[in-house]
């Protein structure tokens, strides 16, 4: 049936469905336990197993009609999260992530500031999950120009790609840069306009779930050409425990 699908819908575009060999594969489709009537899913993409996560909390009916259309979310899911740019901002940009905390302005105002340490350390950010709990960002850019920044969530609990911001409309107006040379662009907190994050639940059967934030930085019209750049941070979040 796997190669029947593949054959009515191997090809979308750059992303694509495909048997190959298991080193090779983003997925494995294996039997749910207890029933050979439907399929779970082993992820064997590597930025995912470098973090420990290694199945997707979901059981799919095989013969359900939208199986294909799942196999295809997840050929895009794992194109989008793995594409690496031609042209690359070396070094200068720095981030910094951290829970937020209620605190008034001189005005009586509420507003939210940083209220704890630096969370992203050795390459990633692990958390206990509180839905309460709300999260910002500061990045720096020391790199020798003005950029541009766009960022998104990778979920992959369940394979959905959320924008976090939104493209800017005079991307190529030097005054409209989000993330000037020698500045700090702070997200979720402050005078951003970008809202604060937080995380839900970790699904039912897992200690822990995994997320991406991807970046992309980025200017068009720099000289000698154009820079792009992205920055890809694994969120590990670990089911709170509780006494």
């Amino acid at each position: 049936m796997i190669e029947a699908l593949l054959a009515r819908n191997g090809s979308h575009g750059p992303c694509f469905l495909a048997l190959v060999d298991r080193d090779k594969a983003q997925l494995e489709i294996v039997p749910a336990e207890d029933s050979w009537d439907q399929v779970a899913f082993n992820v064997l993409d590597k930025l995912s197993t470098s973090c420990g996560f290694t199945r997707l909390p979901h059981v799919v009916d095989l013969h359900d009609e939208d199986f294909g259309r799942i196999l295809h979310s997840a050929a895009h899911y794992f194109f989008q999260l793995n594409r690496i740019p031609k042209y690359i901002v070396h070094d200068g940009v720095t981030f910094e992530f951290f829970p937020l905390e209620e605190q008034c302005d001189e005005g009586d105002e509420a507003i939210l500031i940083p209220g704890g340490e630096n969370m992203y350390r050795e390459g990633k950010i692990v958390i206990e999950v509180d839905e309460e709990t709300k999260y910002g960002m500061n990045i720096s850019n020391r790199s020798p120009w003005d950029l541009d920044l766009v960022c998104f969530y990778f979920d992959h609990a369940n394979l959905s790609i959320t924008p976090l911001t939104d493209v800017p409309e005079h991307y190529q107006d030097q005054d409209q840069r989000l993330l000037k040379k020698d500045s700090i662009c702070s997200i979720g907190h402050g005078d951003s306009i970008i809202p604060p994050f937080g995380f839900n639940e970790v699904p039912q059967g897992l200690h822990f779930t995994l997320g991406f934030l991807k970046f992309h930085l980025f200017n068009t019209d720099s000289t000698p050409g154009p820079v792009l750049s992205t920055l890809t941070i694994p969120i590990i979040q670990q089911r709170r425990l509780t006494k």
